[in-house]
């Protein structure tokens, strides 16, 4: 019976074969179990880093875009400063410009009007300009008291005479020649204050020194005068047109420049009704039509219209008003009025 029990449970594992069996079981599942444990702890900490690394590129991220807002924010202030730099450079560079173009258009002008002298001081010109000028001083008294034919005799004298001096009129009246430059761009810069949608004052620099206008007295007319007149004229056409015919227009220094010349207005003087900026552009852009002069000198306008912070960089400094001291004609030039140098 013993040995059958035996050989009966030889298939059969023992208890504490089984019981050996778990305990391994059990230690290759801690084994395993640490092994993994430890690969999750290493991944926890390489995430860990990533995250830190993120984080700090999170925070590099966040210090770039404040500073790319704040580079926006910074645009209009350095649209200013940069159109402000603009616009002294390019102030300065026209009026050297127009300086040196008024010096050889008074060059052409002074040939001009060499060449009339010269033929007004021919053989014999002198006296028949004389007598030509006492005819026309004297006309109506001296058709008035003779007879018809002789009156007829007397006005085909006076033909002939004209006929002869022609050549003369004809030189002294001559426009200048022009002159054998390129063509140039000088700008006007202008600005409008505008409250309630109407313009409140208006100011426009010429690219020429101040002393063009403040030294008008002793100048002889030259290019510069021509355009500051002829400008001038333009704006108080302007003006006019959009019923504001008594305005007051002032010269001044642009103190923020090298003290070009600028005008300056005050449209809320008057009863504005249209646009004011597109009459002025209209007129100024018609002005070249009736500039002999300019044409002659190779000139061409353009005008820019900017804002008034642009003009002046810092509101806490000086406004215009303050610096306008100097009085100039409202209305300076009549439309048909032309400069010949």
């Amino acid at each position: 019976m013993n040995e059958h029990a035996e050989s009966g449970g030889a298939g059969v594992q023992t208890m504490s074969a089984r019981l050996a069996e778990i305990d391994r079981w059990r230690e290759e599942q801690e084994a395993d179990i640490a092994q993994r444990a430890e690969k999750l702890s290493e991944e926890q900490e390489r995430l860990k880093s990533e995250i830190a690394e993120l984080e700090r590129q999170l925070q590099v991220l966040n210090a770039l875009r404040a500073e790319n807002e704040q580079r926006r924010d910074n645009i209009p202030s350095g649209m200013i400063e940069r159109r402000h730099d603009a616009i002294i450079e390019g102030l300065a560079a026209d009026a050297a410009t127009l300086a040196a173009r008024s010096a050889l258009y008074a060059t052409a002008a002074a040939e001009r009007d060499s060449r009339a002298q010269k033929l007004a001081n021919s053989d014999g010109m002198a006296a028949k300009v004389e007598a030509f000028e006492d005819f026309e001083r004297n006309r109506e008294g001296l058709l008035g008291n003779v007879p018809e034919l002789y009156r007829d005799v007397l006005l085909k004298q006076h033909e002939a005479v004209r006929a002869e001096l022609q050549p003369l009129f004809d030189a002294v009246n001559a426009p200048v020649a022009p002159l054998e430059v390129a063509s140039a761009e000088l700008t006007l810069v202008a600005s409008m204050d505008v409250v309630d949608d109407q313009p409140e004052t208006l100011v426009v620099i010429l690219p020429m020194p101040h002393t063009v206008y403040a030294e008008r007295a002793e100048r002889a007319d030259d290019l510069q005068s021509a355009l500051l007149y002829r400008v001038a004229g333009a704006i108080s056409s302007a003006l006019k047109s959009v019923g504001a015919p008594d305005v007051a227009m002032l010269a001044a220094p642009y103190e923020f420049g090298e003290h070009q010349l600028l005008l300056q207005a005050w449209p809320s003087e008057g009863n504005i009704e249209g646009d004011l900026q597109a009459r002025i552009a209209e007129a100024v852009g018609a002005l070249i039509d009736g500039a002999d002069e300019l044409r002659a000198a190779g000139v061409r306008l353009a005008m820019t219209w900017q804002d008034p912070d642009v003009l002046v960089p810092s509101p806490a400094d000086t406004e215009l008003d303050t610096e306008l001291d100097t009085e100039l004609d409202a209305d300076p030039m009549p439309e048909d009025h032309s400069q010949e140098g």
